[in-house]
C-alpha cells in the first residue's frame, strides 16, 4: 500500500508541475513594447551628386516618426543600413538615439552614414533601409522598419564632346509612406521590411519547451515504472 500510494503521489506531483510549466510557456511571457507602437511616416536621402570615385562620402537620412502612445522608461533608437543594390552588400551601418518621447510622440532624426564610392565612373545604385528599435527593461525590440531602393548617386564626371565645368550640387529624395515624391533623378520605393523578432523571446521559447520535454519524459518515465510494479507484483 504504501509503495502505491507513493507512486500516485509522484503521478500527481509530475502532473502538476507539467501543467504548471504548460501554463507558464502560455501566459508567463514577460511584458514586451506594445505593437504596433512607434511607424515610420517619412525617410528622406541628402547626398552630394556627383561624387568623386573611390572617395569616403556622407550619406545622411532624415527620419520621420510617430509614436502613439508614447510610454515612460522605454528608450527609442534608429538605425539606417546602406547597401550597394548590384553587389547585394551592406556598406555602412550607423544608430543615433531618438530618447523617451514622453511629451511629444513625434520625431525627427538624421543618420549619418558613410561609404566609399566606387573605382568607376557609373550611376551606382544604393538601398536605404531604416529600423526603429525601442530599449524596454535593457532589451532592444525591432519595432518597425522600412526600405527605400534605387537611390543612384553618380559617380564621376560623364565625359561629353562640349567642355563643360562640373558643378557639385546637393540631391534631396523625400519618401513618404502615404504618397511618394522625389527630387532626385531616380524614384525611389519605400517597401515594408519584417519587424526583428527579439533574441530573448527566441531563447525564452526554446528553454520553455525544453522544460516541458524534461518533464513530460519524467511522467512517462514514472507512468512505466508504476506498471512493472505491479506486473510484479501480480506474478
Amino acid at each position: 500500500m504504501l509503495k502505491v500510494s507513493l507512486h500516485t503521489s509522484l503521478r500527481s506531483l509530475a502532473c502538476f508541475c507539467l501543467c504548471i510549466s504548460l501554463c507558464w510557456v502560455c501566459l508567463g511571457q514577460p511584458r514586451a513594447v506594445a505593437d504596433p507602437l512607434c511607424q515610420i511616416t517619412n525617410i528622406s536621402a541628402n547626398y552630394q551628386q556627383p561624387v568623386p570615385p573611390n572617395q569616403q562620402i556622407q550619406l545622411s537620412t532624415i527620419v520621420t516618426g510617430v509614436c502613439s502612445p508614447a510610454e515612460q522608461q522605454v528608450f527609442y533608437t534608429a538605425r539606417v543600413d546602406i547597401g550597394d543594390t548590384t553587389r547585394n552588400q551592406v556598406l555602412s551601418m550607423a544608430s543615433v538615439p531618438i530618447g523617451y518621447l514622453t511629451v511629444q510622440p513625434n520625431f525627427v532624426v538624421t543618420v549619418p552614414n558613410f561609404v566609399t564610392t566606387p573605382n568607376v565612373v557609373a550611376a551606382w545604385q544604393l538601398t536605404i533601409v531604416v529600423y526603429l528599435f525601442a530599449n524596454f527593461e535593457f532589451v532592444a525590440n525591432g519595432i518597425d522598419a522600412s526600405a527605400v531602393d534605387n537611390i543612384s548617386v553618380q559617380v564621376g564626371t560623364v565625359q561629353t564632346t562640349t567642355a563643360s565645368i562640373a558643378q557639385t550640387t546637393l540631391a534631396l529624395v523625400t519618401v513618404t509612406t502615404s504618397s511618394t515624391s522625389t527630387s532626385a533623378q531616380s524614384t525611389p520605393m519605400i517597401n515594408e521590411v519584417a519587424p526583428i523578432e527579439p533574441i530573448w523571446q527566441q531563447i525564452q521559447t526554446i528553454v520553455s519547451l525544453t522544460v516541458v520535454a524534461i518533464i513530460a519524459i519524467l511522467l512517462l518515465a514514472l507512468l512505466c515504472k508504476s506498471r512493472k510494479s505491479r506486473a510484479t507484483r501480480a506474478s
